[in-house]
């Protein structure tokens, strides 16, 4: 550990190295659509958003066109904008950590999810951008943590401008409001900063009413219940996809009224490792039930099993159950169909991280609910 305290910064500079080797190579996301994207901002400037050239959220864009401004080589460019994004992230699993634990322990955790094989091939490898939201995502955890709700809110509504799968992390929210930590109104900071995020592109000459239903645009690129994701439609691929993508998502909001009524009705004291436990259990519960995922979409689920792991060291196996199926994952796509293991074992394995996170996050609110009543019962 006085390694790591003396040397936190060569190994945080060690982190980069891999990433430059992964740099040159091009997915089948950059050809057909990033580097399209990139080559329209840079021949048309800040004026092309005003066409819908793209899926993706505005403040993404925004990013990409700053980078056209710099004569960094294209692939590198996008790349970069995720990789920055890497460091913040690492920054935020530091701070998640070391509010609790020694900061030795933090960086161990920050180098820990830089090397994180999903985190390393999502920017580096395939140039995407899970890293940004998720890196809002665990600053708004940190805040949270630390009781300061309005700050984790606005935190969270920056995850949301810039990926809609943001509300992977709705029950931590959730869990507090039902707690009474905060009012109503600070869930009006999502829609808030959304709408401030599509003003430049609405000035830009974009229709209002197209940016304001981007995300549900999106949605319609998905035409199977499942996008290679290690998620319970592995074995549901016999199902009618309309039929079971309304069931889906009815089901989901089902099963997310049912943890509201529940916390609700128990009375916890929601503690920093509580709610690591149920940041966890609702990145794993959301991207499993809901139809129409990609295999990136348990992205914060690896980051936060990796979070897990330091809150419950004897819990190794959440990170590498959940770490290892969006993995090899992200194979199939990254590399013209590998297929190590077949899609229903990865399913199993990210199915069974969330009945055993769920599992110990049903005793932890039974337990602590018991205790409380015990704690408020008068002495006889």
């Amino acid at each position: 550990m006085k390694f790591l305290r003396d040397h936190r910064w060569i190994l945080l500079a060690a982190t980069l190295f891999p990433r430059l080797l992964l740099f040159d190579f091009e997915s089948g996301d950059y050809t057909g659509n990033l580097s399209i994207w990139y080559d329209t901002l840079k021949e048309g400037g800040f004026g092309s958003l005003k066409d819908g050239f793209h899926n993706y959220s505005p403040s993404y864009m925004y990013l990409m066109y700053l980078m056209s401004l710099t004569a960094i080589p294209k692939l590198w460019a996008i790349k970069l904008i995720s990789v920055f994004f890497d460091y913040l992230l690492a920054w935020a699993v530091y701070r998640l950590v070391a509010d609790q634990f020694s900061k030795k322990k933090a960086i161990l955790a920050a180098v820990s999810a830089l090397i994180l094989p999903t985190v390393l091939f999502n920017s580096a490898l395939w140039g995407q951008c899970d890293s940004v939201y998720t890196a809002f995502l665990l600053l708004s955890l940190g805040e949270m943590n630390r009781e300061s709700y309005r700050r984790g809110m606005i935190w969270y509504a920056l995850a949301f401008a810039f990926k809609i799968q943001a509300v992977f992390f709705i029950l931590v929210p959730l869990a507090l409001f039902a707690h009474k930590k905060f009012r109503f109104r600070e869930f009006l900071w999502i829609p808030l900063v959304y709408l401030l995020s599509i003003i430049p592109n609405w000035l830009a000459g974009r229709p209002f009413g197209e940016l304001l239903l981007i995300y549900v645009q999106q949605s319609e690129y998905n035409a199977g219940l499942s996008s290679f994701a290690p998620n319970i439609y592995q074995w549901l691929s016999w199902a009618p996809t309309e039929l079971f993508t309304r069931f889906g998502i009815g089901f989901t909001a089902m099963l997310l009224a049912l943890f509201f009524w529940g916390m609700f009705h128990i009375r916890v004291k929601l503690t920093p490792s509580l709610l690591v436990q149920v940041a966890l259990f609702s990145t794993l519960l959301l991207p499993f039930f809901l139809p129409k995922m990609h295999d990136r979409y348990f992205y914060p689920a690896d980051v936060l099993a990796l979070i897990y792991v330091f809150f419950y060291p004897k819990k190794w196996y959440i990170p590498v159950l959940v770490v290892s199926a969006s993995f090899f994952s992200y194979l199939y796509f990254l590399f013209a169909t590998l297929t190590v293991f077949p899609f229903s074992v990865l399913a199993l394995s990210m199915g069974l991280a969330l009945l055993l996170v769920g599992r110990t996050l049903y005793f932890t609110l039974t337990e602590h609910h018991e205790n409380t009543n015990n704690t408020l019962s008068p002495t006889p």
